[in-house]
This record gives C-alpha cells, structure tokens and sequence, in this order.
C-alpha cells in the first residue's frame, strides 16, 4: 500500500492463547486446519519475542499443498485518499486464486480481523466490514514529541539519592526509564469516538478501551508502511481517555486532540 505522507499508526499486543487460533479454509477442492500457533503477536511488525499476525495468518493459509500456496493476507494500513486528515480503514483482506472459502472456528479472529461471518465461496478477495481490534491509527502527524520522533523518549531514574550531614552521598538506583507522550491533534472525530466510527473499531476510544485501559504494551509506527521502526511504550494513564475538543464541533467531522503520556523500560 502506498503512503506518501508517512502517517503514523499504533498496534497493541495481541496474545493466543495455549492451543492456538483456527480456521477451515477451502480452496483447490480441498479443505485444511489452519492453526496460528500460541504466541504474542502484533499487527504488522516482528521482533522482542513476537511476530506479525498479518504474516503468520498468511504463512499458515498457504502451508498445505496446491491452490494454498496462492493465500494472501493484507491489512489497509495506508491513506484512504492522499491528503492529511484520513487514516487507513485497518480492515484485514483475503485473498485466493480460484474458488475459496473460510470457515472460522475460532471467533477470537475472526472478530481481531474485523469479520462478522464466514467468508463463502465465490469471491478473488474479501475485506473485513469492521476495522481490525487492537489497532488505531490517527490520520495525522505526531505533535510535539518530548524527544525526537521514533525515540524511546528522555531517560530518568526511579532511584533515590540521601546526603549524610557529613556531605557523603548513597544512591540507590531501581531502573531506568524513557518518559514521553503520545499526542496528535486535529484527528477526525470519526476516528475518536464509538458513536460516530465509519467503520466499527476504528476509534480511540475503542482501542483505548480495549488496549490502554487493559495495560497492554503499544507499539508506535511513526510511518505505518515502515514496519522494522517502532517503539514500544506502557501508557502510564490507563484511567484518562485524554481527549480534547479542538474546533468544538462534536460529530464525525469534528476535529480533536488525543494525548497519552508513555514510557519505556530498558
């Protein structure tokens, strides 16, 4: 997908669970298991003991023999239209040579993919009718990041330091870690709130909901295409939706600021 503006994106852990996800997928007059096995995962990017989920679901479509081999997997993480304000849909596609199908034994992700229902035969390709969980993405740049953008943030110590009357110093020194915050302003409020969402789970207030609220480690694209450069962050305020009217406009169009102060341990 192309994405000329570089537009950020954030994706949440997802974990499966002992025994794996499954699906029955037909194609070339045969029918397979398809299993993702019990591991961490994230959207689209891999690495610290965890893999993608876009490329691990499109691995095992195309495991078995034949017209498998011809499975692909793609999530729209690129710009609706070419211009600043729009973020990708975030639904999940499939696609397959020939006459395909997908049945989901396992609700957990077909719903994590965004799909409502079966995939039945008679179609190249099917795109999810929701926005894929665990995934949010603004359709605007990253406003005044405390450090530079893609940094783990600025370095500060939870230790404590005591001085003897004699001028003679201890310090005792837990962990470091890199503070900042995740703030983007002017996001479509389409993109902010359940109640005006274009496509179901697209909004902050969802992803916060389910990903912030519940603790889970965040990874932040600064450009969604470029899927090796991220940070991972905790979002230390899992209690305030951080949220503020920009323009006072309240509907879809509305345009908001969404702000989430993080850290990094190291």
């Amino acid at each position: 997908m192309s994405n000329p503006n570089g537009f950020p994106k954030l994706e949440a852990r997802i974990t499966v669970p002992t025994g794996g996800w499954s699906v029955q997928a037909f194609a070339g007059g045969s029918t397979s298991t398809i299993t993702i096995p019990a591991a961490d995962y994230y959207w689209t990017s891999a690495g610290s003991g965890t893999a993608s989920l876009v490329a691990m679901f499109e691995q095992q479509l195309q495991s078995p023999a034949g017209t498998f081999s011809t499975f692909a997997v793609d999530q729209d993480y690129s710009t609706d239209v070419p211009v600043v304000g729009f973020a990708g849909t975030g639904r999940v596609t499939v696609e397959c040579d020939g006459t395909w199908a997908i049945t989901w034994t396992s609700t957990a992700l077909r719903d994590v993919c965004g799909y409502t229902g079966n995939i039945v035969p008679g179609q190249g390709s099917s795109t999810s009718t929701e926005c894929a969980e665990y995934y949010w993405a603004p359709g605007t740049k990253r406003s005044d990041p405390l450090c530079p953008d893609g940094d783990a943030g600025y370095p500060y110590s939870d230790g404590t330091l005591t001085v003897a009357p004699s001028g003679k110093s201890k310090a005792l020194e837990y962990n470091v870690l890199y503070r900042d915050h995740l703030e983007f302003r002017y996001v479509l409020g389409r993109y902010v709130w359940d109640s005006v969402e274009t496509y179901q789970n697209e909004s902050w207030e969802y992803f916060w909901k389910q990903c912030i609220a519940t603790g889970l480690p965040v990874r932040y694209h600064p450009n969604r295409e470029t899927l090796s450069t991220y940070v991972t962050y905790r979002v230390t305020s899992n209690n305030d939706i951080g949220v503020r009217s920009m323009n006072g406009v309240y509907g879809a169009s509305g345009l908001w600021s969404v702000t989430s102060p993080v850290i990094q341990l190291v």
